[in-house]
């Protein structure tokens, strides 16, 4: 089946990359124009076809970057008569259990994107994003409290706003004698952001009781994402294509007092940690600079950041649903 060509369009942060484009928010007032609800809205569109039915037609839609492609499996298995479908593969690559958008600025994929459904494992994505939840939580504030404390709906009700996103860009059409899910004409999507508009209020309501805790939040939950190579890597083994490294740390926000400095530092009153100076603290090596990008630069949703953004800020405006901030290396 066949759908409109996706418009180029801006991101929030960034204008014109291939993995960050998929519309933004259109028209919209109050809070839907506010950074955190745009990213909600972005999407990006893929062609998925099965490994086993190359003849079948593929299904075309659109898929939220904050969503994950395990969502699809259960009406991909219906749109391919049953056939055995449980993992995802771009370019010969086996994608792992993560966000959409995430996978996207690891890859690049030329628009729409190309996937292929293959029989190959299934995890459980619900756990594997409450899981991320928990951890997120721990990092921010030295234990988990806050999210344990959560009721078993708010609980519910956080991943079921993830899940529920991925499902209402697009509406069931009959084709061919099978019900199948076409993306609807690209300039109804950009027009309609209301779709999205419920399930993103009641994620924030639940995430803000996460990310406004009793006592300050002490550090932000940061991962890097480091793509290898052969060349890259140096190591003896080989290195499957499309292998990367994760870097996980936590930036503190605010170093504690001893008691014998009593007055704060300069470092300490230096006003709120900024990106670059935290890259600079995990990988030296790739960015031996804390204000500009020397060597790499890192990119999240699709857009190189600001070396100069202040850490906290990102963390509660431009996380990602499970509270991390994930961000791909890019070598310069």
């Amino acid at each position: 089946m066949a759908s409109a060509s996706p418009p180029r369009t801006t991101t929030p942060l960034h204008a014109g990359s291939a993995s960050g484009s998929g519309s933004g928010s259109g028209s919209g007032s109050g809070s839907g124009n506010s950074l955190p609800q745009r990213l909600w809205n972005l999407r990006i569109p893929v062609h998925i076809t099965h490994a086993d039915l190359p003849s079948s037609p593929p299904l075309v839609t659109w898929v939220p970057r904050f969503s994950y492609l395990n969502q699809l499996l259960p009406r991909l298995s219906l749109y391919f008569n049953g056939a055995p479908s449980s993992g995802f593969r771009h370019e010969g690559i086996v994608l792992r259990t993560m966000c959409v958008g995430l996978l996207a600025d690891l890859y690049g994929p030329e628009l729409p994107w190309r996937l292929e459904v293959v029989d190959d494992g299934n995890w459980d994505v619900r756990d594997t994003f409450l899981n991320a939840v928990k951890e997120a939580d721990f990092v921010r504030n030295g234990n988990a409290r806050i999210v344990m404390g959560l009721g078993v709906q708010d609980t519910r009700g956080l991943w079921e706003a993830v899940l529920d996103s991925e499902s209402l860009a697009r509406r069931p059409r009959r084709e061919r004698g099978r019900e199948a899910w076409q993306v609807p004409e690209w300039r109804e999507v950009l027009n309609d952001v209301s779709i999205f508009a419920d399930n993103y209020d009641a994620y924030t309501a639940i995430n803000h009781k996460l990310l406004h805790p009793p006592n300050p939040i002490r550090n932000v939950p940061l991962r890097l994402y480091i793509p290898t190579s052969p060349e890259s890597d140096g190591g003896d083994e080989p290195v499957a294509a499309g292998s990367f490294k994760v870097m996980q740390s936590l930036v503190a926000l605010n170093p504690p007092r001893s008691r014998e400095n009593v007055i704060p530092s300069r470092h300490q009153r230096a006003g709120p940690k900024r990106l670059g100076a935290a890259l600079q603290a995990l990988a030296p090596s790739l960015f031996p600079s804390a204000r500009d990008p020397v060597i790499a630069n890192v990119v999240m949703h699709g857009a190189p950041l600001p070396f100069d953004a202040p850490i906290e800020e990102l963390m509660r405006g431009a996380a990602y649903p499970d509270g991390w901030l994930n961000l791909v290396v890019v070598t310069l």
